[in-house]
């Protein structure tokens, strides 16, 4: 049956969601904003200089269409993920941006939201800064977002949803007592978020099913608002998960934020969504699950807890093998199938070498102006090439993979270059 418990709405927060004065926020070494076409969108992108382990990168990708945008999946991976086309479609479909980044050092829960502003500020969009993320984390990034929710003083007002795959462990503290010098309990901070795990039943790091069948029911027994399901033919990489994860943060979303509420005019605070709010499966066996009896029923053990019986619906038939991707989405989507087709383009980050190589912008300008008249001169051209052979020996995999795809793609144009 159900347990729908309503609860009282939070008033609005007008305040700006901005972090504390800059003097608080570690120094970087910025390196310029980059604005690139990707997509029918437009992508803000930057270096950071680390602290010693050498760049990194972040990126925020926005659909030309959108006009005001009202929420943001942030991914942390790397900034390339701000180009990966099912992100895109979803954030194009609900006009949410899409963020990435790779950050490893301390105080990034003063970090990220700082950049977020300044590339935001690039595209024209000053409304980003208020809006709520949903957080994407796979790996060992499961405990790196669930650290920098504990350390946002903004939380209650930032993190809308958690959607995980591939974290060994179970990343929450499930005990009574603070850790990591907080003041309060994971059981309490983690309260109102919605997280949702969608692991791999052939992923070696979470000791394949041990996760579904032996860490959640512990997360599970302290009542977080945590959901979970099994990806059949999956390992450690996400793969169908996005079936599950853009429902899922459309549930919270609506459940969190007040309807029509307009981000330009400030953030807000969200309304907490509790156990007692959502619902619960059957007991599962996990050995044999493909019944198609997984229905939204009883609390108790076993039980997976889910956000609505609409997800219930469609959670179920994301474990009924044979299940196509197109018909479990078009379950949500009326014209799921056009948008998942979209949504399920192959990755096309190898289709931009020249956004990822990181050229200087007078190389930059010369490798634009290939195949044009007037062609660049012979000066120009040395220089692309010799920043380019400088990039095949760069300490990162996609700079060093970008630059001698561009090596190769353009070696006529470079071979007129005396030595």
């Amino acid at each position: 049956m159900s347990i729908f418990k309503p609860l009282t709405l939070i008033p609005l927060m007008l305040t700006s969601l901005m972090m504390p004065s800059h003097g608080q926020i570690p120094e970087q070494l910025e390196g310029p904003i980059e604005i690139r076409k990707v997509n029918g969108g437009r992508l803000a992108w930057r270096f950071l200089g680390d602290r010693g382990d050498g760049a990194q990168n972040l990126g925020l990708w926005i659909a030309e269409e959108t006009e005001t945008v009202r929420g943001v999946v942030f991914s942390l991976h790397n900034g390339t993920e701000a180009y990966l086309e099912d992100l895109h479609a979803f954030c194009r479909q609900e006009n949410f941006a899409l963020y990435a980044a790779l950050i490893r050092w301390a105080d990034f829960e003063l970090v990220l939201p700082d950049q977020l502003a300044k590339l935001s500020g690039a595209l024209g969009h000053p409304e980003i800064p208020n809006v709520p993320w949903a957080v994407i984390g796979g790996s060992r990034n499961v405990g790196a977002l669930l650290n920098f929710t504990r350390l946002d003083a903004h939380r209650d007002q930032r993190i809308l949803c958690m959607l995980f795959n591939g974290g060994p462990g179970p990343g929450l503290n499930l005990g009574d007592t603070p850790v990591r010098g907080q003041t309060l309990p994971d059981a309490e901070i983690f309260a109102g978020i919605p997280m949702l795990t969608v692991n791999g039943a052939k992923d070696p790091y979470t000791d394949h099913m041990k996760w579904q069948t032996d860490v959640y029911p512990r997360i599970r027994a302290r009542n977080f608002s945590a959901a979970v399901a099994a990806d059949w033919n999956a390992g450690h990489a996400r793969q169908r998960a996005d079936v599950l994860y853009f429902p899922f943060i459309l549930e919270a979303y609506n459940h969190r934020v007040p309807k029509d509420h307009d981000f330009r005019d400030g953030p807000v605070t969200l309304k907490p969504f509790r156990f007692e709010d959502g619902w619960m499966t059957e007991p599962i066996d996990w050995d044999n699950p493909a019944t198609g009896e997984m229905k939204p029923a009883a609390d108790g053990p076993d039980t997976v807890w889910l956000p609505s019986r609409e997800f219930g619906e469609l959670w179920n038939r994301f474990h009924l093998q044979g299940q196509s991707e197109e018909e479990i989405i078009a379950m949500w989507y009326s014209d799921g199938i056009p948008f998942w087709r979209e949504a399920k383009r192959p990755a096309d980050v190898a289709g931009y070498p020249e956004n990822i190589v990181g050229l200087p912008p007078a190389a930059r300008a010369t490798l634009e102006k290939l195949g044009s008249t007037p062609p660049p001169t012979e000066a120009e051209l040395r220089e692309l090439r010799d920043q380019l052979r400088q990039a095949v020996e760069s300490p990162f995999k996609d700079r060093r993979d970008a630059a001698k795809t561009l090596l190769e793609r353009h070696t006529d144009s470079l071979s007129v270059v005396s030595h």
